[in-house]
This record gives structure tokens, C-alpha cells and sequence, in this order.
């Protein structure tokens, strides 16, 4: 477990705020949009907050699920 950077702490309350309103998970791309990164820059963030116990990522678009509130 490990703690998460400003940027990966701005994203990750992103997808919590977004899976409350819509009750569905942001799509890469979306929070590349919401952010003003890169597709890539959004992976990087995601997998490491995969690493450090925050998500997990399942197998397809809109497969993010929060594992710490």
C-alpha cells in the first residue's frame, strides 16, 4: 500500500465523484478530457493506483472499480 500523489489523488476523487452522479465508472478518455492529459498519462496514473491498492481495473472500457473509500 502506498499513498497517492496530489495528481493520482485529484484523479482518483474524480472517479469516485463521477461513479456517485452516474452510478457508472469514467472511461480513460474521459479523464484524460476532465484532467487535460494524455490517454497515456491516465494509464500510467491508473496503474499505480492499481499498485498501490486504490482501484482495480477490470477488462473492459468502463472497468474501474474503488477499492479504498
Amino acid at each position: 500500500m502506498g499513498t497517492l500523489t496530489e495528481k493520482q489523488q485529484n484523479i482518483f476523487d474524480y472517479i469516485k465523484e463521477f461513479i456517485d452522479k452516474s452510478g457508472g465508472q469514467p472511461t480513460y478518455r474521459e479523464i484524460a478530457s476532465e484532467f487535460g492529459i494524455t490517454f497515456s498519462a491516465v494509464h500510467s496514473h491508473i496503474e499505480l493506483m492499481e499498485r498501490k491498492g486504490f482501484l482495480r481495473r477490470q477488462g473492459y472500457a468502463r472497468g474501474l472499480r474503488i477499492l479504498k473509500k
